[in-house]
């Protein structure tokens, strides 16, 4: 049903939220938002008595794209909808969101502008950065693409180098190496490359989706972001939004911390 969300996403007005981890709600009518869950096995799980209230147009695109029960609800699910009890837990896709409003704070705080430049169409591209995206390996690439747009390509490399200047020898930085040197003048050259490795990987991944998988920068790529091959599509675009979003609040992290030394 992951081709489904983005089948119901294509109607004008669609919204796609999100309750936790592996839980969300998807909204494209007034007839009110289903909850769904995220199985091991990278399907969307719903309850029948949820669909009995939607449209027939929309339940002919869930009963299209369904299939045969496999796996059980994850446990977040089964908490929301069996136990009738709350969960404490969120997505990496609202992670990567507010992750970004982190940055734009603490790098504000300590230069007084941003490392990330606003990009204009940020709400727009945020929202499409899910992991629906990747579906397929294609799908991964565009998600890497759209996580790129407001990352790597938004990077301010002008006041990153005002504030840590070039190494020696170097004439230009850009993007994400522009903010590992930034960041390697506060917690060193390793530690920085290694926060900085999933970004790098996702911009990788982006330049090779027009390529066929199995390819030798496309594996290199999955390596430095943390991407398990083995899992289903839909679980690797989660680990390619959440290696984002966790590389980005170490960056975040690191700024919060040069705000707190010049204090």
């Amino acid at each position: 049903m992951s081709d489904g969300i983005r089948d119901l996403l294509d109607f004008p007005g669609s919204a796609l939220r999100w309750s936790g981890h592996e839980v969300g709600l998807i909204d494209c009518s007034n007839s009110g938002p289903v909850l769904f869950g995220v199985n091991p096995l990278g399907l969307l799980t719903v309850f029948a008595e949820d669909m009995a209230n939607l449209p027939d147009w929309q339940q002919q695109i869930w009963v299209g794209n369904g299939v045969t029960p496999e796996e059980k609800l994850n446990l977040e699910q089964f908490t929301i909808q069996v136990r009738g009890r709350p969960i404490n837990s969120k997505s990496p896709e609202d992670e990567l969101k507010e992750v970004v409003e982190r940055i734009h704070l603490a790098s504000e705080s300590a230069f007084g502008s941003s490392i990330l430049r606003v990009h204009p169409d940020f709400d727009a591209i945020a929202d499409t950065c899910h992991r629906f995206r990747g579906t397929d390996y294609i799908g991964l690439g565009a998600l890497a693409k759209d996580i790129a747009r407001i990352t790597a390509d938004s990077f301010d490399a002008g006041l990153c180098t005002t504030v840590a200047p070039l190494p020696k020898g170097v004439s230009s930085l850009k993007g994400n190496k522009a903010v590992e040197n930034l960041v390697a003048s506060k917690i060193g050259k390793d530690k920085a490359r290694t926060l900085m490795g999933p970004l790098v990987g996702t911009y990788d991944l982006r330049l090779t989706d027009a390529h066929l998988p199995g390819q030798n920068a496309a594996e290199a790529a999955y390596r430095l972001i943390g991407i398990d091959r083995s899992k289903p599509p839909v679980h690797q675009a989660v680990e390619l939004i959440d290696a984002a979003a966790k590389a980005l609040g170490g960056v975040a992290s690191v700024l919060q911390d040069w705000n707190l030394k010049r204090e």
